[in-house]
């Protein structure tokens, strides 16, 4: 049967597509002939925990910093920090960053004498130690001068080098040290622009610059490309502390009163730190939620407050007024011992205020240490606005993935269980990184509106952790999973591509044994002018991969009309690779910055291209669609 249709298309869309208004249009379809079958997943979305789209977004959770992971940022006394903020945490100073930082004492100069330290380095990617004879301090990687003397992390080198508001390499040298996340102590002898070295109790070497030296200045501390802690810095045999000019609160959280407040590393009840609390009635802290835009308040809404305390005497709970002259809910909790406990309360606010706050804090005098605090409504763990919104997306498809799943503490293991005894770790787009919210909600929300899921886990994952998940969230039947996520995105080469199939296929031979049913997605990053190497991951997967994941850049109409040509040959190289090869595409990211009308445009003409495949391109979600439902 053929039939005729006419109709007449708005003018000011093919204004924007062609340059003219056009007239109407005549389409003639005959549907007797079927060129292809629309895949029904193809009407899809990405979630990634970036831009707070989960945490501070989709899930349910007032209190931002709930474990007090973030450091407690501030003026550290007889030091200035340059490039970022230092936190001082168990009389330790710590500077947490993927960038670098340095830590001058101004509390003398040297031209002779000893400096000795002990560090630990918390990132692979760090290089730290000490830099001495400085002077011209600034904020830069290397704006002072001195002279630097650190291990580096990855490398396992010693290194050497001169700063004059430059880097002047001296030495790196291969070294035996202790290994991530232990104790070295590095020790130097300054007499004038010689120096001598020591490590751990053995001498390294001695080193005399004789080239425009610098023979006088100020010692520090400075970490370059991640974290480190420092502890035990002695100058000239004195010990020197790090003590905080200003309450140690954790970052998220505000101190309340003239009390003593500890940012504890000594007993957290998970992660790596809980906040202490000594002082009178009415001492504590208060939490305004996400980037303290404060935390929305509705007349008797019931929030359920959820947090582990241990210590002595009385706390209180309560929601107020951002400067704390309101009170709209309290509730007083007792019964602390000094061992971790869960406590469980309401709070049921008389008055509406969207930038309000919670306040925890002493009923009595006393001393407390508190850690994991939730505060929700009743549609925990998910925002039912939210919720609501996505229903009516109707969408048939949802991808939990993307660079947060290269983070290398991103783990399964610390996805199951009680939410708020959950790990946290490290994560990529926001540092202090929660599970509360982790793949097991994600499937249960996929599910609760409707949708087909597909999550992706870290390449590096323990396979026995990876199936205690999949046993975990079994009632939820997930069909898809990805392994990995743009892996090789910033690397040709060979050698890494080769390490993500050997680790693609410990997975999957893992996880096929126990779920044969599983629709395998590789996430190596697609580069056809790297036809060897392409060639070289398809063979190696071939027949345990059922799709590939390719990631376009699709920000505007054009962008997205010229990837049919990329698609198409991929599909073609596929073929000549093995022409019975059952391993297609999957679009699990289609990129861009903006959520304008351009993009909407954009997503629409790749929805075309993508019909055109032919069934080749059966998966489809553009990326961070919860970020572009937010500000709407």
């Amino acid at each position: 049967m053929k039939r005729k249709i006419t109709c007449t298309v708005l003018s000011f869309l093919l204004v924007s597509f062609v340059g003219q208004p056009a007239e109407a249009q005549t389409l003639t379809v005959d549907a007797s002939h079927v060129l292809s079958r629309i895949e029904p997943l193809i009407y899809g979305a990405g979630a990634e925990d970036v831009n707070h789209e989960i945490y501070g977004g989709l899930y349910d959770q007032k209190i931002f910093g709930e474990g007090f992971e973030e450091p407690a940022f501030c003026d550290i006394k007889n030091f200035k920090a340059y490039d970022e903020r230092w936190s001082v945490t168990s009389g330790m100073a710590q500077l947490q960053t993927s960038g670098h930082g340095k830590l001058i004492y101004e509390g003398r100069q040297l031209s002779s004498g000893s400096v000795e330290v002990e560090f630990r380095m918390d990132d692979i990617s760090a290089i730290a130690g000490l830099i001495v004879n400085v002077s011209d301090a600034g904020t830069g990687a290397d704006a002072f001068n001195g002279y630097e003397v650190a291990l580096n992390a990855r490398l396992g080198s010693f290194v050497l080098g001169k700063h004059q508001q430059n880097w002047q390499p001296i030495s790196d040298t291969p070294t035996s040290f202790n290994p991530l996340g232990e104790w070295n102590k590095l020790r130097v002898i300054i007499s004038k622009a010689k120096l001598t070295i020591y490590l751990n109790g053995k001498k390294l070497m001695t080193y005399e610059d004789t080239n425009n030296p610098l023979t006088s200045g100020f010692i520090g501390l400075r970490s370059y490309g991640g974290s480190a802690t420092f502890r035990n810095l002695k100058v000239v045999g004195k010990d020197v502390a790090f003590e905080s000019d200003g309450p140690n609160v954790s970052g998220m959280w505000t101190a309340l009163g003239e009390g003593v407040f500890d940012h504890d590393s000594s007993c957290p009840f998970t992660g790596r730190y809980a906040q202490k609390i000594s002082g009178v009635q009415g001492v504590g802290i208060h939490n305004m939620g996400l980037n303290r835009w404060g935390i929305g308040i509705r007349r008797n809404e019931n929030l359920k407050l959820s947090l582990y305390l241990k210590g002595t005497g009385k706390v209180q709970a309560a929601l107020q007024s951002a400067d704390g002259s309101k009170d709209y809910a309290c509730t007083e909790i007792e019964g602390l011992t000094d061992e971790w406990q869960r406590f469980d309360v309401e709070l049921t606010p008389t008055e509406s205020d969207p930038k309000g706050r919670f306040v925890l804090s002493l009923a009595e005098e006393g001393c407390i240490w508190a850690d994991q605090v939730l505060l929700c409504t009743d549609s925990y763990p998910f925002r039912s606005d939210i919720t609501d919104a996505f229903r009516q997306q109707h969408l048939s498809f949802l991808r939990y993935g993307g660079t947060m799943v290269n983070a290398a503490q991103y783990m399964t293991k610390n996805m199951t269980g009680s939410r708020l005894e959950r790990q946290p770790y490290l994560g990529h787009w926001y540092r202090y990184a929660t599970n509360g919210f982790a793949i097991p909600e994600f499937m249960e929300f996929a599910r609760l509106i409707d949708t087909e899921p597909c999550f992706a886990i870290n390449i590096e994952d323990n396979p026995a952790d990876v199936l205690a998940l999949l046993r975990y969230i079994e009632p939820y039947g997930l069909k898809y999973i990805e392994i990995g996520n743009e892996e090789n995105l910033f690397s040709a080469a060979r050698h890494d591509y080769e390490h993500y199939v050997e680790r693609y296929l410990i997975l999957y031979e893992a996880i096929h044994a126990a779920y044969p049913g599983l629709h395998f997605i590789n996430a190596a990053w697609w580069r056809p002018d790297e036809v060897e190497t392409m060639k070289y991951v398809f063979q190696s997967l071939d027949g345990k991969c059922d799709l590939w994941d390719y990631h376009p850049w699709t920000e505007t109409p054009q962008q997205a009309k010229e990837k049919e040509a990329e698609i198409a040959q991929m599909r073609q190289l596929f073929l000549e690779w093995n022409l019975q090869t059952s391993m297609r595409c999957a679009i699990l990211e289609e990129n861009g910055n903006t959520h304008d009308m351009a993009r909407a445009l954009a997503h629409a003409v790749m929805l075309g291209v993508v019909r055109r495949s032919g069934g080749f391109v059966p998966l489809d979600s553009p990326a961070w669609r919860f970020a572009a439902l937010q500000t709407e």
